[in-house]
């Protein structure tokens, strides 16, 4: 156990993914303010748990769609029930496909179109600061999952994959 430090030694920011300090931020249980005595657990404490997704924003739920064995329905369904298991556990989550399946139903647009969707998710992911991809079936070989993984992995942000029956992670290497 050590002290909490207040600021990554690399860039002085409160929380550093890009140097890989897994500096906890206030909203997170196990965060210690730097000017108590208390100690706390170093980020391996929380490897592999989902813990370490509690300390982003808004994390960016990947999964595959198109491909997905027992089709686009099932696809929805699953991530949907992800989502809201991470949800529960206080890891703020947006799912392109739990969002947009309803509304490419109901809406009558295409839901295999990339044109249509991969625009409007590169839009949303902007907006997160950490990208979970859900080891589903068919995940390795989803056109839209790699752009997501070349996306986050261009703009300097952790990519996690997510084992979706027990939702422990693993961090990509960058």
């Amino acid at each position: 156990m050590t002290s909490l430090p207040s600021k990554c030694a690399a860039c002085l920011e409160p929380w550093c993914a890009q140097h890989g300090c897994q500096m906890l931020i206030p909203s997170h249980p196990a965060y210690v303010p730097p000017a108590a005595s208390l100690v706390y657990a170093p980020p391996s404490f929380f490897a592999n748990t989902v813990e370490v997704l509690k300390q982003f924003e808004l994390s960016y739920l990947a999964s595959p769609y198109s491909k997905y064995p027992t089709g686009i329905d099932a696809a929805f369904e699953d991530v949907s029930e992800i989502a809201g298991r991470l949800l529960k556990a206080g890891v703020h989550t947006y799912s392109p496909i739990a969002h947009s399946h309803p509304i490419s139903k109901y809406g009558r647009i295409n839901p295999l179109s990339h044109d249509i969707w991969l625009p409007l998710d590169m839009k949303i992911a902007v907006a997160c600061d950490a990208l979970v991809v859900a080891k589903m079936a068919t995940w390795d070989i989803s056109y839209g999952i790699g752009e997501e993984i070349k996306t986050f992995k261009s703009k300097g942000l952790p990519v996690f994959y997510l084992d979706p029956a027990t939702l422990t992670v693993s961090e990509v290497a960058p």
